[in-house]
């Protein structure tokens, strides 16, 4: 009997962890990280007339500016014969803003091709707010989709989709966040 009632608890405390942890990744889809929106606040109002689309960046080197004063969370680089560098870090300013204790629990980026999913880079273990993350993915010719037949190609639209989340683990305190980096292969 003893043997049974064990079995039984270990799948219980699977699906509680798993469950924690699906909340707290939910929470970084719902709140943004304090101070992310501070870059827009000390700008001079533009006066140029823009177009409506954004301009494009190329994923040679381009980032996301959700970060504080726009240095972005997230960028990624051309290295060579279609491998990319991946890179999350975040600024002294931004880290300024947050306990000393605080840690970079979890995150993932979420690569979506010409507005279709693709695959999901996750970050790891947790690490000091520091610290980054660095991860070199083959992009060009990658398969992807139902199947895996579609390739990604030169002239695809990449959107990197970044969910973080930061923790205080002397007050508990949970930061989550994201941003996009948004880039034509």
């Amino acid at each position: 009997m003893m043997g049974c009632s064990s079995c039984s608890m270990k799948p219980r405390a699977l699906v509680w962890r798993l469950s924690a942890g699906l909340l707290a990744m939910s929470a970084t889809v719902l709140i943004a990280i304090p101070g992310a929106n501070a870059a827009t606040a000390d700008r001079p109002p533009v006066t140029t007339v823009r177009s409506a689309a954004p301009p494009v960046q190329s994923c040679n080197d381009a980032y996301d500016q959700t970060g504080v004063r726009g240095a972005g969370i997230g960028q990624i680089r051309a290295v060579g014969n279609g491998v990319y560098s991946f890179d999350i870090k975040f600024n002294q300013d931004f880290i300024a803003v947050h306990p000393p204790t605080t840690i970079f629990a979890a995150g993932e980026a979420r690569l979506y091709v010409n507005g279709r999913y693709a695959f999901t880079i996750p970050t790891g273990h947790p690490r000091p707010i520091g610290d980054s993350f660095h991860s070199t993915i083959q992009l060009q010719g990658h398969k992807y989709g139902r199947g895996n037949k579609k390739s990604i190609q030169r002239g695809d639209s990449l959107s990197f989709r970044i969910s973080l989340l930061l923790m205080d683990p002397a007050s508990g305190t949970l930061y989550p966040g994201r941003g996009t980096i948004s880039c034509r292969l």
